[in-house]
């Protein structure tokens, strides 16, 4: 009888360990194969936002944008980059959410470089903000603080930032959003 609870019991880890072994490697975008196009960033964030606004989870967040007038074309892959905005945007209305008021704001906004040849793009919230301890982990696989999260979203961003030469950085402090 003890045998076969042992062996049930090995069976259940080596398919939890497969699983992880198999989500692991969908998410490890570093070896994903990029299609980069040239192409207008202020154009890809103003077809995003037109998509979600109408979304149940953005209906009570409002959207300011402001985009540098002298972004050049970017050479990118359109999709990648969308998933790391929208992943940001969920994120930002998430925290809004959580914080329990009526309504928030979530700041898309660009900056040119030129002199260091940089892009930055801003996702701020006004949402519940991050401790200092949840902000250190935000990046590890499988880190979450949401009931339904699966911890592979910020890694996912980050990678895909990488991916494209940049960097992906946060800012927070509790009850004053994040960016």
């Amino acid at each position: 009888e003890q045998t076969k609870v042992e062996q049930h019991s090995q069976a259940i880890v080596d398919a939890v360990t497969t699983m992880k072994r198999f989500t692991d490697g969908l998410m490890d975008f570093s070896k994903l194969e990029s299609e980069k196009v040239e192409y207008d960033l202020k154009r890809l964030m103003e077809d995003l936002l037109f998509s979600i606004k109408p979304q149940k989870q953005f209906a009570n967040i409002k959207f300011l944008t402001h985009f540098d007038s002298d972004l050049p074309p970017l050479y990118i892959d359109v999709g990648q980059i969308q998933q790391v905005l929208l992943n940001l945007l969920n994120n930002g209305a998430d925290a809004i959410a959580e914080k329990g008021e009526k309504s928030g704001v979530l700041y898309l906004t660009t900056n040119y470089l030129p002199d260091e040849k940089i892009i930055q793009i801003k996702v701020k919230d006004t949402g519940v903000g991050m401790s200092p301890e949840v902000l250190s982990k935000i990046f590890e696989p499988h880190f979450t603080t949401k009931k339904s999260g699966h911890g592979f979203g910020l890694v996912t961003c980050e990678k895909i930032i990488k991916n494209h030469g940049g960097k992906i950085t946060v800012e927070s402090q509790p009850q004053k959003g994040s960016t």
